[in-house]
């Protein structure tokens, strides 16, 4: 498309006003590559816009200039034949240009003139009469005034760019590509319905596809349930992740969806299946989980419910971990501050740290967290050491939910397990060997190995660590609960109870 402009010049009480329509000028006719770009300048004001490769004949089609409006205040000194140099300017377009003024000069005021984009401009204004001027000016003459704004962008313009495409900078030229799960020439991107377009991946005998802005993701007919990989349906329930409290336990399986069981009282059998869930947590008797969209659900045990355990944080949106306690939560954000509620008694649960963390672990009566240089730092009660953090790396922590023997673990990042806090039932002496993953249990530690199996140690439980790999694990007061490979959850610590068996069949 070939745009054309003309352009006027007016003085107005001390402001030169450039008007302009279009533009006409294009860049050279080579060859080119579908789908690149290219800048090209535009008309006598030297603007810059862009030009597209054309898909028939792979020439460059004409330079098409979109212009926007800039306002740029400068200065000069008092002698004629000066330069003088302004770098205020309220608009950050990005196209360098050239304006000229021969008529009446003004040496100071405000000068409005038209260019392209969204970059940084600078200003340089340049006196070329040889008047003697006065400030603030009042002369007359009719020497030529230049503006030259010129462009701090690179030649890759994102401005040009869909807001779901990338541009790729190539030797002065440029390419919008459409991110995954959207297509188009870059410069407009739409949503790609993979689902309809039969490009998923889900499970064709019981698989469900749901289409999303950008993706997509699967889901599973009733009676089946999605495995680890996203994509397979199987017949035996799956965990995700997993979560406990002191006598209760809730997983998330791969659709995003909650589960939770636990002793008589407490609130069994608790599924959420009403959304996708983002992020859950547990504290000592009470639950809580946040959809995607920011929608908090939480639930009680047989501890009171009270405000202090069933209060939303603020911005839920904004959670990406929940970690609670006796009657107290914690949550992490993803600007990596913590917030906590809860505890009427004082025992410090509020009086977190102003810290930047990447991951918080709550105890009964105290919060241990991760900052973002690997250092532990711990608040809330320290009755038994169990906020003494050693002065090392850590990639994973875990607090104990043990009322009177409180302990902490951490894995460090050299892979060592270092534990913390009351030294009951010899908790604190973790192997010398190489761990990935650790829970700190009431009267024991577990870790996972670096080659995914489970070792224990601490008091001497009536039912060993079973064997085979594992991708998780957490503790009640008792019972362990671990995610084997294929997501199906084994326990062990004592004899089994009916009401403490996780699910086994599809939600």
């Amino acid at each position: 498309m070939r745009i054309s402009f003309a352009v006027s010049i007016r003085l107005i009480a001390g402001m030169i006003v450039f008007g302009a329509m279009a533009c006409s000028q294009e860049s050279s006719g080579n060859m080119c590559t579908d789908g690149q770009h290219r800048k090209c300048q535009c008309g006598t004001l030297g603007a810059q816009g862009v030009q597209r490769c054309a898909a028939d004949n792979s020439q460059w089609e004409p330079c098409e200039c979109e212009m926007e409006t800039d306002t740029a205040t400068f200065a000069e000194p008092q002698s004629g034949s000066d330069t003088a140099t302004a770098v205020i300017s309220t608009d950050t377009g990005s196209a360098p240009l050239v304006s000229t003024d021969s008529g009446q000069s003004i040496e100071s005021g405000t000068e409005t003139v038209l260019e392209t984009g969204t970059g940084t401009d600078t200003i340089d204004y340049t006196e070329t009469d040889s008047q003697t001027h006065s400030v603030p000016d009042t002369d007359t003459g009719t020497g030529t005034d230049t503006m030259l704004l010129t462009d701090s962008d690179t030649t890759c313009n994102g401005s040009i760019c869909d807001a779901n495409a990338i541009c790729a900078d190539n030797a002065g030229t440029f390419k919008c590509v459409c991110n995954d799960g959207w297509m188009g020439s870059g410069v407009e991107c739409s949503n790609v319905d993979e689902c309809t377009a039969g490009l998923s991946q889900c499970d064709t005998e019981h698989g469900v596809c749901v289409d999303t802005e950008g993706g997509y993701y699967c889901t599973c007919e009733d009676g089946w349930a999605l495995s680890l990989d996203g994509k397979t349906c199987v017949d035996h329930f799956v965990a995700a992740e997993i979560s406990a409290g002191y006598d209760h336990a809730c997983a998330m399986t791969p659709e995003r969806y909650v589960v939770c069981w636990g002793a008589t009282g407490w609130n069994p059998d608790k599924v959420l299946k009403d959304a996708r869930y983002a992020v859950f947590g547990n504290g000592e008797y009470h639950a809580m989980a946040i959809s995607e969209t920011g929608k908090v659900v939480p639930f009680i045990g047989r501890s009171a419910a009270d405000y202090y355990e069933t209060n939303s944080p603020p911005h839920p949106e904004t959670v990406v971990q929940i970690s609670g306690g006796q009657r107290y939560t914690c949550v992490l954000r993803i600007d990596q501050s913590v917030y906590c509620w809860g505890r009427p008694d004082d025992v410090g649960i509020e009086d977190w740290p102003d810290e930047k963390f990447v991951q918080i672990s709550s105890g009964i009566n105290h919060v241990c967290g991760i900052k973002t240089d690997g250092k532990v730092v711990c608040w809330g009660s320290n009755s038994d050491g169990q906020c003494d953090a050693p002065d090392d790396t850590f990639i994973q922590i875990d607090a104990s939910m043990n009322v009177t023997q409180p302990h902490t673990c951490g894995v460090t990042s050299e892979n060592k397990v270092k534990c913390w806090g009351n030294a009951a039932y010899g908790k604190l002496d973790a192997p010398d060997i190489e761990f990935k993953y650790i829970d700190a249990g009431p009267h024991e530690s577990c870790g996972i190995k670096m080659d995914d199996t489970v070792l224990c140690w601490g008091e001497t439980m009536s039912v060993p660590a079973p064997d085979g790999k594992f991708l998780s694990l957490a503790s009640t007061a008792s019972f362990i609960y671990g995610i084997a490979e294929d997501g199906h959850i084994t326990m062990w610590r004592r004899e089994i109870l009916a009401t403490a068996v996780p699910p086994v069949t599809p939600l």
